[in-house]
């Protein structure tokens, strides 16, 4: 561990869950933590310079679509579309499908 520059633990039983997202310095990781059933899965943008957490929140889908042009992750899945922004963690559009 001698050319470790930072690390960013998970807490009890929180694995990574999908894919691991880097845009220019923010790198956008997914997690679950707890039993299948009743877990819940956050999303935390990462600034790769330093380790700082720069923003959190729950819920999010395990795979998205990269834009590395604009840094927005796109995402679909159970009739529920998202864009969210790598940078700020927000979500900038979350439509669910008509039926």
């Amino acid at each position: 561990m001698d050319n470790v520059i930072w690390f960013y633990p998970l807490t009890g039983c929180e694995k990574l869950v999908g894919e691991i997202y880097l845009h220019n310095d923010v790198f956008a990781i997914p997690s679950s933590y707890g039993q299948t059933i009743n877990n819940r899965e956050y999303f935390r943008g990462i600034n790769i310079k330093n380790g700082e957490l720069l923003w959190e929140r729950e819920g999010n889908f395990s795979h998205y679509q990269l834009d590395s042009t604009s840094g927005h992750l796109y995402g679909y899945a159970h009739g529920i579309y998202e864009v969210a922004d790598m940078r700020s963690g927000q979500k900038l559009i979350n439509k669910k499908n008509a039926k």
